[in-house]
């Protein structure tokens, strides 16, 4: 049983209304947020290898017969939830094999995930610009991943990119395939910031150690369902105050062997790379509650709770006999 509480409000910036809502789940087993939650949510796995990563024979090593390898990594790094976010392809055997090993060491969630390649045109411009955005979906209706594979892909598994010049999916065909997968979704805008800072994009946050950082937006797939003009992606990269936009940090990782670097290539040492941490139980809406509240949002070691800050350990509701006592997460 999940008792789940709904605080819905708009809020206008930039012009564009944003329906927000922040989730606090309770759960039998864990019912309010003792320890902050340390995620992972961009890793590739062999499947990248039919899209954009052909020849890369590390990445095709990184099978379903050596999940144990990276499972290992994960939790030699304290990772509790994490997504294989492969590029414009959707391998459902590796999400469920995946998704068995939850439980196992720190590991307490696998959300399911795509790298999607998505083009766009800039106003002025003739060429269209390739962004990638990884989407983290909703797991609580496993059903409807059954249908991912072929939304995305053809019979020959060869992604159906509209966009062909770019190997992209334009921005209607990606709300299309959004909007008939059918589940709420996470979307990310991905961003290489190491040596390639620009004066207003995501780099310009600061984070030296950090060699992925990523905008966040949070798209209900009801409301999708029920909309008639595309998604207006462009938001994603377009121009913002640095206070305002929620980040991640994820390790794009390309080689489970050397897990959380990138690839063999990479030059950072493995303590430099830093994570980002959620204050929120491990689950979908957590993750949900987390990049509509930046508060709840650090990365690397930061601490969420200060055990000397007064607190309320609960709250108790009398409502005629019934007797109620929601018990509340230190730090709020």
């Amino acid at each position: 049983i999940v008792n789940y509480y709904i605080f819905d409000y708009d809020t206008v910036k930039g012009g564009a209304k944003k329906r927000r809502s922040i989730f606090s789940m309770m759960t039998k087993d864990e019912k309010i947020v003792r320890t902050p939650t340390r995620i992972d949510l961009h890793l590739h796995s062999a499947a990248s290898t039919r899209t954009r990563d052909r020849g890369n024979s590390d990445l095709a090593k990184c099978g379903i017969d050596r999940l144990d390898v990276l499972v290992s990594h994960l939790e030699n790094h304290s990772i509790n939830m994490c997504a294989i976010t492969d590029h414009d392809f959707f391998d459902q055997s590796m999400y469920l094999a995946l998704k068995k090993k939850e439980g196992t060491g720190s590991l307490k969630k696998v959300l399911p995930g795509i790298e999607f390649s998505v083009s766009f045109k800039e106003q002025g411009r003739e060429k269209r610009t390739v962004i990638h955005i990884v989407a983290i979906f909703d797991d609580s209706k496993p059903d409807l991943l059954d249908s991912i594979a072929s939304l995305l892909c053809d019979d020959e598994g060869n992604p159906r990119y509209d966009d062909a010049a770019n190997h992209a999916f334009t921005e209607r065909k990606f709300t299309e395939i959004l909007r008939n997968i059918g589940l709420n979704a996470v979307l990310v805008g991905h961003e290489k910031s190491a040596g390639q800072e620009r004066s207003r994009d995501v780099s310009s946050l600061g984070m030296e150690k950090a060699n992925e950082v990523i905008l966040a937006e949070y798209v209900d797939a009801l409301e999708i369902k029920n909309r008639r003009k595309e998604l207006d992606i462009k938001k994603l990269i377009g121009f913002y105050d640095k206070e305002g936009v929620p980040f991640l940090i994820g390790s794009d990782c390309h080689d489970w062997d050397v897990y959380p670097r990138e690839s063999k290539a990479s030059l950072e040492r493995d303590e430099d790379i830093s994570f980002s941490v959620l204050k929120c139980l491990p689950t979908f809406e957590g993750l949900l509650m987390s990049i509509t509240d930046s508060s709840r949002i650090r990365v690397g070691n930061s601490a969420f709770f200060n055990s000397g800050a007064p607190m309320l350990d609960k709250i108790e509701i009398r409502i005629g006999e019934q007797r109620t006592a929601i018990p509340l997460s230190p730090g709020i």
